[in-house]
């Protein structure tokens, strides 16, 4: 412990002399913690938009405004952009509602966090001298930390003195409900010589496998002390500690999409191939049937403007043959094609969708329940079983009789499950 107490340069009685902070925080590390900043709603929208669904729905809308206003004749070239530019409001309004929804849970959580960020306060002992309400953010290595019952342990170090039973839950950590023993490293080793010489066994098997019996002088972050009160030592901070690597991996995480963005993906896929295929048949047939019809009535003539049976003048047929006209109607049957493909997309799905969520949003708000991803909702409302181990045990708040022993009888009562 000593040498430990050496490399910190910090002294296990008095603390730190707080002669130099910079190149101390330089050298070890800051536990400085920025304060969060909420996503812009613009990033939000930009987010919501970067679906394959609004993708497509708005390739869909770009398409439908040019063919159907160029093609429209001069009098209905007027209202001929409605049809496309209700879908492209469509895709507006789902990353529109989306976007505001999450932009208010999300400025909701920053603020509540921020404010319990303001709360984590711990005494400090330097020169010798308690410093009361000191922040976490100002926390050095080589800091003596006051531990008392209930706090939460900002960083990881070792504990140097104990003044009664001293216990933590690292539940947070390990998932093991038992609370540990903590004692000095002094102790520590003179309990493990003691049970290496008696030959009694200093582990104990658990539900999450061995654990060992002797007390442990680490103290973890993001942990709490269930009893007692003692001193600890600060020895690592910020992002190096046990809960700031805990939080890089949570922030460096990408968002993984949720079951119904993905069944809406396959949706979306299945329709676009469908609709394709159709789009092409349909193309093929209309070919085909101009074909047939040219030569069984013999009307196709490219280089001449009169019908080859008839000997009489094409309607949209030029002195220089009817090539532009045929031209015209087999653009035609492509843009019957891509129609084909625009209307097979629903574009009212993800608006239902986004606002039924929304809704549930609302109501979830109404029972004091504060969500901060749209997406939650949808992931709990499609939760078949919820399991927990005894760490988070749910229950109905009631008990039923499912068992009884009568007359040397074993009797099963059948549970109703809800």
């Amino acid at each position: 412990m000593d040498g430990i107490v050496a490399k910190v340069d910090s002294d296990a009685v008095k603390g730190l002399t707080m002669e130099d902070p910079v190149d101390r925080r330089a050298h070890f590390g800051s536990n400085h913690r920025d304060p969060l900043i909420a996503e812009s709603c613009c990033s939000m929208f930009a987010a919501a938009l970067d679906d394959f669904m609004l993708k497509l729905l708005i390739v869909c809308a770009i398409v439908s405004i040019t063919l159907d206003t160029a093609m429209a004749s001069p009098e209905d070239r007027k209202i001929a952009w409605i049809d496309g530019f209700a879908i492209m409001v469509a895709v507006l309004v789902v990353s529109g509602v989306g976007s505001i929804v999450d932009y208010r849970k999300e400025i909701e959580f920053v603020m509540r966090r921020n404010n319990a960020d303001k709360d984590k306060l711990v005494d400090v002992v330097r020169q010798g001298k308690l410093f009361a309400n000191v922040h976490h953010n100002e926390i050095y290595v080589g800091d003596l930390i006051h531990l008392k019952y209930g706090m939460q342990i900002p960083v990881d170090g070792i504990l140097v003195e104990k003044s009664s039973n001293l216990t933590s839950d690292e539940s947070a950590m390990t998932g093991e409900s038992e609370e540990l023993i903590k004692d000095t490293n002094k102790e520590c080793w003179a309990r493990l010589e003691e049970a290496k010489g008696s030959g009694k066994t200093t582990t104990v098997t658990t539900t999450h496998g061995r654990r060992t019996m002797l007390p442990s002088p680490i103290m973890m972050s993001g942990t709490s002390v269930a009893q007692g009160e003692g001193l600890m030592m600060a020895i690592v901070v910020g992002p190096d500690s046990s809960l700031g690597k805990i939080m890089a991996k949570l922030e460096n995480k990408d968002a993984d999409k949720t079951p119904l963005q993905i069944k809406l993906e396959e949706i979306a896929e299945d329709i676009g191939k469908l609709g394709t295929i159709f789009a092409v048949m349909t193309f093929h047939v209309l070919m085909l049937r101009f074909i047939f019809e040219g030569l069984v009535y013999k009307e196709i003539d490219m280089f001449s403007d009169k019908n080859a049976s008839l000997d009489a003048p094409v309607h949209g047929c030029t002195e220089d043959g009817c090539m532009l006209q045929y031209l015209k109607d087999w653009f035609k049957f492509l843009i019957i094609g891509i129609v084909i493909i625009v209307v097979a997309v629903p574009e009212g799905l993800p608006l239902a969708v986004m606002i039924s969520l929304a809704f549930a949003i609302g109501q979830m708000l109404n029972d004091d329940c504060a969500v901060k991803k749209l997406a939650s909702c949808e992931i709990m409302g499609g939760a078949n079983n919820i399991c927990s181990d005894k760490t988070g045990t749910l229950t109905n708040n009631s008990m039923e009789v499912v068992n009884l022993y009568i007359g040397g009888k074993d009797i099963s009562i059948p549970v109703k499950t809800t």
